[in-house]
C-alpha cells in the first residue's frame, strides 16, 4: 500500500539510497526519475562457496516526480 500513500511530490529534489539485486534490478522507470544514480557497494551473498546474490545499493540524488 506504499505506493499509493506516497507523495512524490513532496519529496521533489530529495535524495534517497535504492536496492537492488539479482531478481530485483533497477528499470529505467526507477532510475529515470532521479538526475544521477551511483553505486555505492556490492555485497555477495555466498554459501558454501556459491554465489547465491549480489545485491547493491545506489545512492539516488534528485528526485524528480515527473521524471
Amino acid at each position: 500500500a506504499y505506493d499509493y500513500w506516497f507523495d512524490a511530490k513532496a519529496h521533489a529534489g530529495q535524495d534517497a539510497i535504492l536496492y537492488g539485486d539479482r531478481w530485483r534490478g533497477l528499470s529505467a522507470a526507477v532510475t529515470g526519475k532521479f538526475d544521477s544514480v551511483t553505486e555505492v557497494t556490492t555485497l555477495n551473498v555466498e554459501m558454501d562457496g556459491k554465489s547465491l546474490n549480489r545485491q547493491r545499493l545506489y545512492l539516488a540524488k534528485g528526485f524528480r516526480p515527473d521524471g
